[in-house]
């Protein structure tokens, strides 16, 4: 009997077994897991509707599909038929049939759960349903993770022959799954999405998903041949057994292929840097403080003083459809001390270097191609001429950050553009204070692009090739590129000019949010408490970015925040006297008077985002009363510094040293992390109940007037006359 008609006998008779039945109906409730699952808490509607459910979908079926799996293997060995069964079929393609038949009803029973979910997520959903993203995360997310635990379940039950041996091997696969936040390709299960964008595509997501699937296409499969290779025979041992099988030639070869291919789709993935893992040096030891990632970067893009990077103007065109940016940028240097100086040029590693001159003449360089923070860095030597231009061509495809698992960060789609720093124009680490940039962008004409500095203007059409070419210049160390299909709003505020950017599907949830009021109440009370913004021939821009960002974020004139700002967030309950979404706009507005880095090297005592949480804490409880602004600012602070205090490793640092690395930088990471958003805004209150909060606020309008956003925790202690155990929280 053939392999095609032992799968239809295998079936027929899963269709006249309760059990399969019974499998259909905890197949069709398991989504209902995901409503309840720790990862729809502070997401949008699309996450808790569609994304989470599919999930919560893809966790449960696994377990029960796996379980189902083996007990169907398992079931002619318990009755000791085997022997009788040889005598007419061969065990290989009985079990493979069993293995597929298997498959074939997981995938019936998730497409009837897929029917059956449909209507009231239109419902629920309204205008904002994606059929696109429905289907996706039913049958990239869910049915794939269950296939590939039916495949790697029955490869290892067909090598070891024991249940409790198999379910035991695939826990540690299942808890590798689960458990793994920072590898992408880890999550073999329910995958590493997050979140949806309802506004801004899902291409950074769609594309690592696929890349994910189809790894462990491969390597389910391969474990699933090595266990038709390891079948019994004849009641023979697993050795017997697999010198037995090995004649069928094509099984072997098929299992080393697939080996291959495994190995080549997971080692060389094409979406992801490879960083050099330098944490471990800068916390030896092990201090729950913030020197961390930050000083290793800060040491590896150190300036060469030097050398000033006057002027840098570049030509960018933006391939959405391939992903690909092509750069021309010229940097126009002074050397001072007209000597023969090494400098490094940081690039985004996915960038190659097509030309790099120096005064027109070909420049040698090295390029070890060591990733340091989603970075790369080239060397060269600049000749001992006192003014120099350096011509650099680049281009190619950007690389998300291996270290970090936010996907979707930096991303070129068609419906969204979010490029940084050195992902947008090379930066030449050298003092950059006095340099100024200038250029082009050419990207599609349905995309409208937001850069740091002044408003862009276009200045070509191109209808033909259906591009635009856009003029932007901006003054600082670096740029920032975001584009997406963007309505603009003006507004006057705090004696400025605002620039609101918000995606034209979020017209209705920024009218029902009443983010224009936000915006400008904010500024005008910021303004009011700590003096005007210095923006006299550039605008404030606030940007809509990718839900994936979790909030958002500041950089020079530009304060952006995540599309989940606008949408309500279904876990939180209603609250007449405000949202969170209102906190996370004006914080992220406040950054503007107090900077939007830390320091650097940071002790663990000062951040800039202390006082801007503080700030937020002061213009709640300026819209909302005193009441509210308790509730959700010093009650919490007071909770989650608590807790970190009464931590086991905040207690007792030493213990780190002989954690595994990742665990301790996780733990740091964590400790840092309630220091800067709880802690030091707690120090800040205390010092505000010392001094009393008028002359405090005197205070710290002193302080934005004096220091601007340079301001160090001793400045802070100095001007409010304090000592640092005054106002020490521990």
């Amino acid at each position: 009997m053939n392999l095609f008609a032992l799968i239809i006998n295998e079936n027929k008779k899963f269709a006249r077994s309760t059990a399969t039945y019974v499998m259909f109906l905890l197949t069709i409730v398991t989504p209902l897991w995901g409503f309840y699952s720790k990862d729809v808490y502070d997401k949008s509607k699309i996450d808790l509707i569609i994304l989470a459910p599919a999930k919560g979908g893809a966790i449960i079926c696994a377990v029960i599909w796996t379980f189902f799996t083996i007990h169907e293997l398992d079931r002619n060995y318990r009755c000791n038929i085997t022997c009788i069964i040889e005598t007419n079929v061969s065990m290989l393609k009985l079990n493979a049939a069993k293995v597929f038949a298997v498959t074939i009803a997981a995938g019936i029973s998730i497409s009837v759960t897929s029917i059956i979910y449909l209507p009231y997520s239109i419902y629920a959903m309204g205008k904002l349903f994606n059929l696109s993203l429905y289907l996706f995360s039913y049958f990239v997310i869910m049915l794939p993770g269950v296939c590939f635990s039916i495949l790697i379940s029955a490869g290892i039950y067909m090598i070891v022959k024991r249940r409790d041996l198999s379910l035991l091997l695939y826990g540690v696969l299942f808890y590798i799954s689960y458990n793994t936040i920072d590898k992408y390709l880890a999550s073999w299960i329910q995958t590493d999405i997050g979140v949806y964008s309802v506004c801004f595509g899902n291409a950074w997501a769609v594309r690592t998903a696929l890349w994910n699937r189809l790894v462990w296409f491969l390597i389910s499969m391969t474990v699933f041949i090595v266990g038709i290779l390891c079948t019994r025979r004849y009641d023979k041992n697993v050795l017997r057994s697999l010198q037995i099988n090995l004649k069928n030639l094509y099984l072997p070869c098929l299992a080393v292929i697939l080996v291959i291919m495994s190995f080549y789709t997971y080692v060389y993935e094409p979406y992801f840097d490879e960083p050099k893992n330098i944490l471990q040096k800068f916390i030896d030891d092990k201090k729950v403080k913030m020197s961390t990632v930050a000083d290793a970067y800060n040491e590896a893009i150190k300036q060469n003083n030097k050398i000033i990077v006057k002027r840098t103007k570049a030509n960018i065109v933006i391939n959405t459809k391939a992903a690909e940016l092509q750069g021309k940028a010229l940097y126009y240097i002074q050397n001072k001390i007209k000597a023969k100086q090494e400098i490094s040029v940081c690039i985004q590693p996915g960038y190659k270097v097509k030309v790099l001159k120096i005064n027109g003449k070909k420049a040698t360089y090295s390029d070890k191609s060591e990733v340091i923070e989603n970075n790369r860095f080239l060397k060269l030597m600049l000749p001992p001429d006192k003014h120099c231009i350096i011509q650099l061509e680049y281009g190619g495809k950007v690389l998300g950050d291996h270290t970090t698992d936010i996907l979707s960060a930096t991303t070129i789609s068609n419906e969204y553009i979010c490029l940084a720093g050195d992902e947008l124009i090379p930066r030449i680490n050298a003092n950059r204070d006095e340099n100024e940039f200038s250029g082009k962008l050419t990207l599609p004409s349905d995309l409208v692009p937001v850069t740091t500095g002044d408003e862009t203007k276009e200045t070509a059409k191109n209808e033909k090739e259906h591009t635009n070419t856009w003029s932007f210049h901006c003054a600082g160390e670096k740029v920032g590129l975001y584009a997406g299909d963007y309505a603009l709003k003006k507004i006057r505020a705090g004696g400025i000019n605002v620039e609101f950017y918000y995606n034209r599907a979020q017209t209705a949830n920024v009218k029902k949010t009443k983010a224009v009021h936000v915006i400008k109440a904010a500024i005008k009370y910021y303004t009011g408490m700590f003096g005007k913004l210095n923006f006299t021939n550039k605008p404030l821009k606030i940007v809509e970015l990718h839900a994936a960002l979790f909030g958002g974020f500041a950089n020079s004139n530009i304060s952006t925040c995540s599309e989940d700002v606008f949408n309500p967030i279904t876990s939180e309950s209603d609250n007449d006297e405000g949202t969170n979404n209102e906190e996370v706009l004006a914080h992220e507005i406040c950054h503007q008077w107090w900077g939007d880095s830390v320091l650097f090297p940071y002790s663990g005592e000062w951040s800039s985002e202390g006082l801007t949480v503080y700030s937020t804490y002061r213009f709640l409880q300026h819209e909302h009363g005193r009441r509210y602004a308790q509730k959700i600012g010093i009650e919490q602070w007071r909770k989650e510094n608590s807790k970190m205090e009464r931590s086991f490793y905040y207690r007792h640092p030493q213990y780190l040293n002989i954690m595994p690395q990742e665990y301790s930088e996780e733990i740091i990471s964590a400790n840092n992390m309630t220091s800067m958003y709880k802690k030091i805004p707690l120090e800040i209150y205390k010092a505000q109940q010392l001094i009393g909060k008028r002359k405090f606020d005197k205070i710290l309008a002193k302080l934005y007037r004096k220091y601007k956003l340079n301001l160090s925790f001793h400045d802070f202690l100095k001007e409010c006359r304090l000592r640092k155990e005054m106002i020490s929280v521990d």
